[in-house]
């Protein structure tokens, strides 16, 4: 039986504080149907204290792991929903954020 968005619970969350002023708050929540679920939804916020907190678009968040890379681009919340992921591993994710300044930089 599927469970329905509305029945995901949190099963890990953790914020990544920023090292300098410019850098922007992380958080990094991991949801599933329950604790014995193999796929989840990941949900990233990316919060920079310099902009409005409902002007944080933009930004690219790539998630990393050993099958798979996920790419998405934050909302205006600094917001980014990844479904379907495979849990196992999570201690090996990478997580990297692109600001929308840095997007055309080389």
């Amino acid at each position: 039986m599927n469970a329905r968005a509305g029945e995901m619970r949190l099963r890990y969350a953790y914020t990544f504080s920023p090292l300098k002023a410019s850098d922007p708050t992380i958080t990094v929540e991991v949801l599933s149907a329950d604790d014995l679920a193999v796929r989840g939804v990941v949900r990233v916020c990316v919060e920079f204290a310099d902009r409005d907190p409902f002007d944080q678009a933009g930004t690219i968040v790539t998630l990393g792991m050993s099958e798979a890379v996920y790419n998405a681009v934050t909302d205006q919340s600094g917001v980014v929903i990844i479904a379907d992921v495979a849990l196992r591993g999570m201690d090996n994710w990478q997580i990297s954020v692109v600001p929308p300044a840095q997007h055309h930089q080389h």
